[in-house]
């Protein structure tokens, strides 16, 4: 079994580095909306205590969180009309993740190559501060590097 690694497209929206996470973004108004899994009550005794839909919308910067098991309930009353574009390879984790094969409310999802090049192109643009921090895990990697060789 692989363990879980996080699409980096989605890290690199939100953070995120967990398992069953997804995210809303309205592009007309750039509301940011976290959906979150719901996880069994009964694994608090090995996970301890999870954070409030509240908690993880702070953590995060979301305008909004919600449980994914929620979104079919959540879109139609918050973006009724809208379309619903993914990145190609998550159409099928949508669909996973909410269970449902078909959104209904006039909603549907659908892969979009636009989204995926407008994902790529803003990763593409680094601020002066993105550059700096580049640099600097640059040069500790070097330095990582020549002290195993030494």
């Amino acid at each position: 079994m692989q363990p879980f690694r996080q699409d980096s497209n989605f890290a690199y929206l939100t953070g995120i580095q967990g398992p069953g996470f997804a995210c809303a973004i309205n592009s007309e108004t750039g509301h940011f909306t976290l959906l979150a899994p719901k996880l069994d009550p009964q694994l608090v005794v090995w996970m301890g205590a999870q954070p409030s839909l509240e908690d993880l919308a702070e953590e995060y910067g979301a305008d909004a969180c919600a449980y994914i098991e929620d979104f079919e309930t959540f879109m139609a009353s918050s973006h009724n009309g809208l379309s619903i574009y993914t990145l190609p390879e998550d159409a099928q984790n949508l669909q996973e993740l909410t269970g449902k094969h078909s959104i209904s409310g006039g909603l549907h999802s659908s892969k979009s190559n636009e989204l995926e090049d407008a994902v790529s192109a803003s990763r593409a643009v680094k601020t002066d501060a993105d550059v700096a921090c580049l640099r600097h895990a640059s040069a500790v990697s070097a330095q990582a590097h020549m002290a195993m060789w030494r």
